[in-house]
């Protein structure tokens, strides 16, 4: 089994669509750990609801196009989420592949590690919660030195969210 990292965000009824994503997820996986869900803005689309966002670290046999391609659409897919034009559009559920193992992938629709990793604080601080030794893939980064440069301004925790979200690796 590999040790894969899912970003995971939702702002339309983030308190139930998170949590039955995670739920569908589990069945499909090993879900090994949810890190702290956090409001945040919306990027790119002002006047839109606000984001839960979080991760989770779960093992798959999956490789990773498939468990990006085929899993984690066919979960989002199964909570409503129609995928339309604007990136930004607000979703019910929106799974991410970050991490999978030492995979590195450099395709023009899918890489990895996630460039959002290196970008927002929003999806390298729940990772780091999850694996704060973590060193990434392709360059031997720790993830830790990453973030040292981040902020969490706008990042309000979520307690609730966390909370049943996290009952679903207690099953």
């Amino acid at each position: 089994m590999t040790e894969a990292f899912v970003g995971v965000g939702s702002n339309l009824d983030p308190e139930t669509n998170v949590v039955e994503g995670l739920r569908r997820l589990g069945a499909a996986t090993r879900l090994c750990g949810v890190s702290t869900f956090y409001r945040t803005a919306p990027i790119g689309s002002p006047g839109a609801p606000p984001f839960a966002n979080g991760a989770v670290r779960i093992e798959t046999d999956l490789p990773p196009r498939a468990l990006q391609f085929e899993l984690l659409r066919s979960i989002e897919a199964a909570v409503g989420r129609v995928r339309v034009a604007d990136r930004n559009a607000p979703r019910t559920l929106d799974l991410d592949l970050l991490l999978c193992g030492e995979a590195v992938v450099r395709e023009a629709d899918f890489r990895l590690p996630a460039p959002e990793l290196f970008e927002r604080p929003f999806v390298a601080f729940p990772v780091l919660e999850l694996a704060p030794a973590l060193r990434l893939p392709g360059d031997g980064r720790a993830l830790a030195e990453v973030v040292r440069g981040m902020s969490r301004a706008g990042m309000e925790p979520l307690p609730g969210l966390t909370r049943r979200a996290r009952a679903e690796v207690a099953g």
